[in-house]
């Protein structure tokens, strides 16, 4: 896999193609310098780096991603069709506002568990000071 390619995968995963073009740049930059610092480290003896977002970086195969299809992913589902109103003012903003990808990962995290079962004083006492933290 050159580095084009793994980078291509990196940016897919990592952020909608529908960002200007100046964003995506930006996520390939960073996502080389990270890779990059990763190269030859003690991380992964069988290779550089992962596609594990929790461990090193999000990936996507570029046949995968050009196979996808998401276009109608939420078209029965009310409540995620009220949140695509609200993305194309979302996306940009949380890329350029300071710790708002923290805090975000916090609340995702905690909505995630209260459909798993927590309840919802728990989940948001776990999470609200992290996310706050966060966003600084």
């Amino acid at each position: 896999l050159t580095m084009a390619d793994y980078l291509w995968g990196v940016v897919a995963a990592e952020m909608p193609a529908t960002f200007e073009e100046e964003a995506l740049k930006a996520q390939a930059c960073a996502a080389r310098t990270y890779t990059a610092v990763l190269q030859n480290s003690a991380k992964h003896p069988e290779a550089d780096i992962c596609g594990d977002s929790t461990c090193c970086q999000a990936y996507i195969a570029r046949s995968a991603a050009e196979a996808t299809d998401l276009s109608d992913i939420w078209a029965d589902n009310e409540i995620m069709n009220e949140y695509q109103v609200l993305m194309p003012y979302l996306g940009d903003y949380y890329q350029v506002t300071k710790g708002w990808a923290g805090a975000r990962t916090e609340w995702w995290t905690m909505l995630q568990e209260v459909g798993e079962g927590a309840t919802i004083a728990e989940a948001v006492s776990i999470h609200a000071e992290k996310a706050n933290a966060a966003a600084g």
